[in-house]
């Protein structure tokens, strides 16, 4: 006796449940559309997906384009610093007897110098005779302002002045 066997071929797509089967080429679609690989168009009530063979290229021909553009762009403002550069160093050079160095010495002591005369000049002004009078005026209206809140205190049994 021959047993005889009947060969069906059945793609995958059927052994897997129908849920994740739907959900699974929903997102391969999703992430090719995502991509810009593939276009979608809803029509009526059907999802219609294509893919046209020379838009990835076009695509990338636009975006070596636009990055030419900015890398001409780029060229052109360093261009635009170094000549702006050059402008702020005329003028600046170094000469043979060192004339700039000494100068730039000179304004650093100059500046030293201003600042410890600030200094100076603060505490000095704390000998002021117009900020001792000042301070002395201060000290006689806030004592004044004191003996005023305090003339009540012996009324109400506390110790006054």
């Amino acid at each position: 006796m021959r047993l005889a066997m009947s060969f069906v071929p059945t793609p995958h797509a059927p052994l897997a449940p129908p849920s994740s089967r739907i959900s699974s080429i929903a997102g391969v679609n999703q992430s090719l559309v995502d991509d810009g690989l593939v276009d979608k168009e809803k029509i009526g009530g059907f999802n219609y997906l294509w893919s046209f063979p020379a838009k990835k290229d076009r695509l990338n021909e636009l975006v070596h384009e636009e990055t030419l553009k900015k890398i001409d762009a780029l060229r052109s403002s360093i261009r635009e610093a170094e000549a702006r550069l050059a402008d702020a160093k005329r003028g600046r050079e170094e000469g043979k007897s060192g004339e700039r160095a000494k100068k730039m010495a000179r304004r650093v002591e100059l500046t030293k110098g201003l600042a410890e005369a600030r200094d100076e000049l603060e505490a000095l002004r704390q000998n002021d005779p117009k900020e001792i009078t000042n301070f002395e005026k201060e000290l006689r209206l806030v004592t004044n302002g004191a003996h005023r809140w305090t003339d009540n205190l012996p009324a109400q049994g506390l110790p006054g002045k």
